[in-house]
């Protein structure tokens, strides 16, 4: 079964036509017809049902395309990976990261290329505790996460992350944090969707504002951020928004608060992975 009659029956199924198909294949309509003649015979099936507004699949067909749909797939991440071992690039290192190590996770991959450009590095945003299932499970090599974590994971500490208030651009911060609360209601990230975040500022509400309540309004921060620019509210978050601060959106310090968190670069030391490692030296030594 050849792999260019696969390509004709999947690009034929998806076009529908003959004649959309060849153009597609930049082939002629019999080559084409030919090439699914010839796998119709090699798989002892019959795949399309022409008329004349073009080619339908057959229950068998329909079938058939989602496996042949998975092996094209396949083969071209074969075809890449052969590239690689002959450009000798065969190493991948899967890097998460959040909103804590936003700006300095992609500085650290730009100078880990330089040094070792045979490593393919891919990084996803993924929240911290999920980071540290992929860890264990082996899907993620390095994640930049709030700590805790739990043995057999090793952490190296990044950053402190602090809070801020993130209030309106245009509201009066002269009268301090306490006008602020009082005057603007209180929202916040939903508590599973930042559980981390619901405890510290539980705490600030405890320790400072024991009548004040916190409204959930979303378990997204780009979404909570469009509420604060629209004037709806103010909301204890961390630091590190200032990398995704909207123009509708300040930050007011708080002084004296101390709660926060270690944010850290956590791995698996009992899986072997030599880009790891390598990625590990290079930031624990550009750390300050």
């Amino acid at each position: 079964m050849e792999n260019r009659r696969l390509q004709a029956f999947v690009t034929l199924a998806e076009q529908g036509s003959y004649h959309a198909a060849a153009d597609a294949l930049c082939i002629t309509q019999p080559a084409l017809s030919k090439q699914i003649q010839a796998l119709e015979h090699d798989l002892n099936l019959v795949l399309f049902t022409r008329g004349r507004h073009g080619a339908t699949l057959t229950p068998q067909g329909k079938l058939f395309y989602p496996e042949a749909c998975e092996f094209l797939v396949r083969y071209r991440e074969l075809r890449k990976f052969a590239g690689d071992i002959k450009r000798g690039a065969t190493a991948k290192l899967a890097l998460g990261f959040g909103l804590s190590t936003y700006s300095l996770t992609p500085q650290w991959i730009n100078t880990f290329q330089a040094r070792f450009p045979d490593v393919t590095v891919s990084l996803n945003n993924i929240p911290s505790s999920v980071q540290c299932r992929m860890l264990l499970e082996g899907a993620l090599h390095i994640g930049f996460l709030r700590l805790p974590v739990l043995p057999p994971l090793s952490h190296f500490v990044i950053k402190q992350e602090r809070l801020v208030l993130a209030v309106p651009a245009n509201a009066s911060v002269k009268e301090g944090l306490h006008h602020l609360v009082e005057h603007y209601p209180l929202l916040r990230l939903s508590t599973h969707a930042a559980p981390c975040l619901a405890e510290q500022v539980r705490i600030i509400l405890a320790e400072q504002f024991p009548d004040v309540h916190a409204v959930s309004v979303s378990d997204d921060m780009h979404s909570l951020l469009a509420l604060i620019g629209g004037g709806n509210g103010i909301a204890f978050l961390p630091e590190s928004i200032c990398n995704v601060l909207p123009a509708g959106v300040k930050m007011v310090e708080l002084a004296n608060v101390k709660v926060g968190w270690e944010i850290a670069m956590a791995w698996d030391p009992t899986r072997e992975h030599e880009g790891r490692d390598n990625f590990l030296r290079m930031v624990m030594e550009m750390k300050p």
